[in-house]
């Protein structure tokens, strides 16, 4: 769900009759501005599936092979990363106010 907020964002800034964003949680109990670290990881660096191999065939060439090694583990954190920083990105770079509702 957070990937989906730079496009969210994105709509907001650029739409004339919304003029204040409020974040709140789902529940009435708590609200956290951490991250909610098992669904961060799901289909990135931190998930120890993204590197099951696959097999390559001159028939599906965008299959390859993923294997453990420093250089794609960085390579694939990186990515992770700048991913990450530019949902963060998109909330503060949003030219309407960005309120947090908290509760308790």
């Amino acid at each position: 769900m957070w990937t989906e907020l730079p496009t969210l964002f994105n709509h907001i800034c650029h739409d004339p009759n919304i003029r204040a964003v409020i974040l709140s949680g789902a529940g009435s109990k708590a609200f956290t501005t951490g991250l909610d670290v098992q669904a961060a990881s799901q289909n990135s660096i931190l998930n120890p599936s993204t590197f099951q191999k696959t097999s390559s065939t001159p028939a599906s060439p965008k299959e390859t092979p993923l294997s453990p090694d420093p250089a794609r583990i960085a390579t694939l954190m990186r990515r992770h990363i700048l991913q990450f920083q530019a949902c963060l990105t998109a909330v503060a770079n949003c030219e309407k106010p960005v309120i947090a509702a908290l509760h308790g």
